[in-house]
């Protein structure tokens, strides 16, 4: 078994290894999360792993004309997931390598990632 530490996109829905999953980044934790995934050299993968959520919200609570709250440093990127984020993710997900990522006029991304390997969840860093 192989450990290793990747950037964790939760969904409401599942990734399989093989299928191809076109994402739409608008809330900032995420946008956050693709221009790192952008510092990646394009000859190595960009990779970031899907999981299911099993409790609290994919995007967190924000308002219009109201800030994203999870920009916000003492919300953090785990915003939206309880006190204990590992117990909000189902245990089992996929590695997603990101095919292609482009940032949009209004600083979100369009992403078309495809699945490549099972992944369990050992722990979260929030």
């Amino acid at each position: 078994m192989t450990t290793v530490r990747l950037p964790l996109f939760p969904l409401n829905s599942v990734l399989f290894p093989g299928l191809v999953l076109p994402l739409n980044i608008f809330e900032e934790r995420y946008r956050a999360m693709m221009r790192d995934l952008l510092k990646t050299p394009e000859d190595e993968p960009r990779r970031f792993a899907v999981v299911a959520i099993r409790d609290g919200h994919e995007v967190a609570t924000s308002g219009p004309g109201m800030p994203d709250q999870t920009a916000v440093p003492a919300r953090g990127p785990a915003a939206g997931f309880g006190d204990n984020p590992f117990l909000a993710f189902h245990e089992v997900g996929c590695i997603a390598d990101a095919a292609t990522i482009r940032e949009r006029a209004d600083g979100s991304f369009e992403v078309l990632a495809t699945g490549t390997t099972r992944v369990r969840l050992l722990s979260v860093e929030a």
